[in-house]
């Protein structure tokens, strides 16, 4: 179904922004905020480390065009939806450290809203990715208008897996993904009343 966001952009989802997403999510220790084409330098050796990216898609490093191309993909995702997946910057210091965030997700036939995140292998174990998840989750209680969001992992990826049972998410059912057996998570009641 096609909509027409807060923005005054129409896309093609049953979505709708209520209100705009703040510029940026502060958490005691993170900072969650947009994405700029300079970022592709910081973002590299996370988007091209094996650990990473191992439940990722395919599991293979991205090149650097892909690492540009996900940027420029995030920067026009949020200018058309209110949301995306943000850099994760680590306080007090600035450094990137992964992403979390929102996306459209085309899951057989509809279109649902994903939860997502990357850490980088020194950050993991640490309650960061909850962290920076369960702050993604406030903001989009108080701004969008959906009843779901949900997250997807292979079924071997247990510490995603458990991050998603720690934000309140509970699995509904395996489903194929780009060719992938994915466990499907969802949260329901998201909207606040």
């Amino acid at each position: 179904m096609k909509i027409r966001y807060a923005s005054g952009n129409v896309g093609v989802t049953d979505r709708r922004v209520r209100k705009p997403f703040p510029r940026a999510i502060e958490t005691q220790r993170l900072r969650l905020g947009r994405w700029e084409p300079g970022d592709a330098v910081a973002f590299r050796p996370i988007a091209q480390d094996p650990r990473v990216m191992r439940y990722v898609n395919n599991g293979e490093p991205w090149s650097d065009a892909k690492v540009r191309d996900f940027i420029a993909r995030q920067m026009r995702h949020i200018a058309r939806n209110g949301f995306c997946f943000w850099k994760i910057q680590r306080k007090p210091d600035g450094r990137l450290i992964g992403l979390c965030g929102l996306q459209a997700l085309a899951l057989g036939c509809r279109w649902e809203v994903e939860i997502g995140w990357w850490l980088t292998p020194p950050n993991w174990g640490r309650g960061l990715a909850s962290e920076a998840a369960s702050a993604v989750m406030s903001a989009a209680r108080n701004s969008l208008r959906t009843n779901r969001i949900v997250a997807i992992a292979v079924a071997e990826n247990y510490a995603s897996r458990r991050i998603m049972q720690k934000i309140g998410m509970r699995f509904e059912r395996n489903v194929r993904h780009r060719g992938f057996e994915v466990a499907l998570y969802a949260m329901r009641r998201v909207t606040s009343s």
